[in-house]
C-alpha cells in the first residue's frame, strides 16, 4: 500500500507551498529528532523500524534509500534539503540537491523558492528555478510530495510509538498500590514536630484546587504535573493539622530511622520558623505546601513547586534553579528575594531588594487599552548589587553576566545562624537624590555632540545595553541614563527634565517587539518603591559602564 493511502495525507500537505514546507518542520519527528541535521532513511532507526513495522510498497522502499534530507533554520534561513544519489559519468557516486526555502534574508517571500544544485560539492553553485526551467520544477515536487509522505507517515509512528512507550511508563509510574499505598506508621515526630504520615492519594486530595499566581485555571498539584518522583514504592506526604513553630526547619527527601520516601510536607495552618528553612536537593526536593501564613528569617528554595497560600515574613527568601517554583498567594514580605533561574509567582510584593535573572513575577493592576483596569504578571527587576546587601562573609559570583550571592556562602550562612543582610541595606539609595544631578552632568560634559544632544550605547552582554540619551521632545529638553534588558523586554531608567529640573524614575516594558510599550511604573527620587529603585540600580550600573569607557573608572 501507498504512504499517503495509508496514513491519509491530504494534498495542503505535499503541495510544495510555504504552508507545507513551514509544517513539515514543525512535525515533531522534525523537531525533537533532525532538527538542523541529515536525516539518512536508510541509515535511520526509527525510518527502518517503521518500514519493518508496515506493509509499505516495496518500490517506495527502495526510492527513501536514495535519499538524504536536511532541515536548515537559522536567524536568515529556513530550508529544506532533499538529496538524491546517483552515479556519474566517471562512475563515482555523487548527488543532486533541490533547495526549498521558505524564509531567505531580505525576501519577503509568497511562495516557496526553489534552487537546484547538481553535485555534491561544496564549490558547486545554486541556481534559482523559474518558470522556465519547468523539467526541473517537476522533479523538485515529485521530490517533494515523496519526502512529504514519507515524514508524514514516520512521524506518525514514531508519536505513536512514543505514546505507548508513555502510556507503559505511566501505569508502571502511577500503579495503583504506589498511590494508594496505606504507610507502615502513622506519625512521625521530628525537629520537634509531630507529623501525621498519609498516603500519596490523601496528600493529593488535600491540595486539590490548588493553582498557581500565574494561572489560575490549573491545578498546580496532580498526578499528571509530575512536579514529584513517584518511582518509589513507599512514597507519602508529612501532614501537620494546626499551626507549628519549630527552630530550623529542612525539607528533607528522607528522615533518618524512618524508611519511607517523603513527596512532600504539608501545614494545613502557619508555620513559623525561627532561623532558616532549608531545601536540601536542586534537583528534586520535597514539595513544602503552607495553607497560612510563612514567618521565616531565612529561606532557601529549590527542587520542587512550593505554595504558600497566605503571607511570608522575614529576611531573606534565596530561590535558586529552574526544576522549581515559588507561589505565593498572599504578600510576600521580606528584606530581599534573590531567584536564580527559579520562578517566583507573588501576588503582592513588599520587598526591600530584588537580586533576579528576570525570575521574580509579580501581580500589578494595569490599564488596557480600553482604559479598563485588569490584573497581569510583571516582572520585577533586581533593585541592589549583592554587595549592597549581603554581609561580606557572603561573596559575589557571575552568573550569565549577572552577580548574585555565592551559593555554598549563603548556604553556610544560614546554617551558622547568621543574619544574611547588611543593616545599611536601608541606606544605599539615601543620598541618590542629592547627588543625582552632578553624576549626570558629569557625563554630560563628556557625551553630548555640537548641539547639545547625545544618543549613547554601550552594549554589554547578551543581557544588557546601557544608554546615555539627551533630546528634544515637545518642546522641551531631557537627558536620560538606564540600562534595557534585552531578553526581558523591558528598561529601568532615570530620567531628567533639563527645563523644569524635575527626575522621575521610570521602568518601561514592552511587548514581543520590543518596542511598543506594554506598561510603565513611574515614581519620584524619594519614593521607596520596588520600580524607584530597580531605576536606580540601572543609572548606577549605566554610569559605570560610561565612566570606563570614558577611562575614568
Amino acid at each position: 500500500m501507498k504512504l499517503r493511502e495509508m496514513f491519509g495525507i491530504e494534498d495542503t500537505q505535499r503541495d510544495l507551498s510555504i504552508d507545507a514546507v513551514r509544517a513539515l518542520f514543525k512535525l515533531p519527528i522534525v523537531q525533537g529528532v533532525y532538527y538542523n541535521r541529515w536525516l539518512i532513511p536508510r541509515g535511520d532507526d526509527i525510518v527502518i523500524d517503521f518500514l519493518e513495522s508496515y506493509d509499505i510498497a516495496e518500490e517506495e522502499v527502495a526510492e527513501s534509500d536514495k535519499f538524504a534530507i536536511y532541515f536548515q533554520e537559522d536567524e536568515f534561513n529556513t530550508r529544506l534539503v532533499i538529496s538524491r544519489d546517483f552515479i556519474n559519468e566517471e562512475g563515482e557516486k555523487d548527488a543532486e540537491m533541490y533547495h526549498y526555502f521558505y524564509k531567505r534574508l531580505g525576501l519577503d517571500l509568497t511562495s516557496v523558492l526553489v534552487f537546484y544544485q547538481e553535485h555534491n560539492t561544496y564549490s558547486d553553485q545554486l541556481t534559482l528555478l523559474t518558470s522556465k526551467d519547468q523539467a526541473h520544477l517537476e522533479i523538485a515536487y515529485q521530490w517533494f510530495t515523496f519526502i512529504s509522505d514519507l515524514l508524514y507517515s514516520v512521524n506518525h509512528f514514531f508519536e505513536f510509538d512514543d505514546k505507548i512507550s508513555a502510556m507503559v511508563e505511566q501505569a508502571q509510574f502511577f500503579h495503583p498500590d504506589v498511590i494508594n499505598q496505606e504507610p507502615p506508621i502513622s506519625t512521625i515526630f521530628h525537629d520537634g514536630i509531630l507529623y501525621r504520615v498519609v498516603s500519596i492519594r490523601e496528600g493529593l486530595e488535600m491540595l486539590k484546587g490548588l493553582k498557581g499566581v500565574n494561572n489560575a485555571d490549573e491545578e498546580l498539584y496532580t498526578l499528571d504535573t509530575l512536579v514529584y518522583d513517584l518511582g518509589e514504592e513507599s512514597s507519602y506526604f508529612l501532614v501537620v493539622d494546626s499551626d507549628a513553630e519549630v527552630h530550623n526547619l529542612e525539607i528533607l527527601n528522607e528522615i533518618e530511622d524512618y524508611e519511607i520516601d517523603i513527596q512532600g510536607y504539608i501545614f494545613t495552618g502557619d508555620l513559623k520558623v525561627a532561623d532558616s528553612l532549608f531545601c536540601q536537593e536542586l534537583d528534586f526536593s520535597p514539595m513544602l505546601v503552607v495553607l497560612g501564613d510563612l514567618t521565616v528569617k531565612n529561606a532557601y528554595f529549590c527542587g520542587n513547586t512550593h505554595y504558600i497560600a497566605g503571607s511570608v515574613y522575614g529576611d531573606v527568601v534565596y530561590a535558586k534553579y529552574s526544576l522549581g517554583e515559588l507561589h505565593v498567594k498572599g504578600t510576600l514580605d521580606v528584606r530581599c528575594i534573590v531567584s536564580v533561574d527559579m520562578p517566583c509567582y507573588i501576588n503582592k510584593i513588599r520587598i526591600t531588594s530584588i537580586i533576579s535573572d528576570n525570575s521574580v513575577f509579580g501581580l500589578d493592576q494595569l490599564t488596557g487599552d480600553d482604559g479598563m483596569p485588569f490584573f497581569a504578571l510583571n516582572v520585577y527587576p533586581s533593585t541592589h548589587r549583592t554587595r549592597d546587601v549581603f554581609i561580606d562573609e557572603i561573596a559575589e559570583e557571575e552568573v550569565w553576566g549577572e552577580y548574585f550571592p555565592n551559593d555554598d556562602d549563603v548556604i553556610e550562612a544560614m546554617h551558622q545562624g547568621k543574619d544574611l543582610i547588611k543593616p545599611s541595606i536601608f541606606n544605599v539609595y539615601k543620598t541618590f537624590n542629592e547627588t543625582v544631578a552632578e553624576r549626570f552632568n558629569n557625563l554630560f560634559i563628556e557625551l553630548i555632540d555640537s548641539n547639545g544632544l547625545a544618543s549613547q550605547k554601550i552594549d554589554a552582554n547578551y543581557v544588557s545595553e546601557y544608554f546615555f540619551n539627551v533630546y528634544m521632545y515637545e518642546g522641551q529638553k531631557y537627558r536620560e541614563l538606564g540600562r534595557k534588558d534585552k531578553p526581558g523586554n523591558y528598561q529601568s531608567r532615570i530620567l531628567h527634565n533639563i527645563d523644569t529640573g524635575e527626575y522621575t524614575a521610570l521602568v518601561d516594558f514592552f511587548k514581543a517587539d520590543g518596542k511598543s510599550l506594554y506598561s510603565a511604573f513611574r515614581s519620584k527620587l524619594t519614593d521607596t518603591f520596588t520600580s524607584t529603585h530597580s531605576a536606580m540600580y540601572a543609572f548606577n550600573k549605566a554610569e559605570s559602564e560610561f565612566l570606563k569607557k570614558l577611562g575614568k573608572r
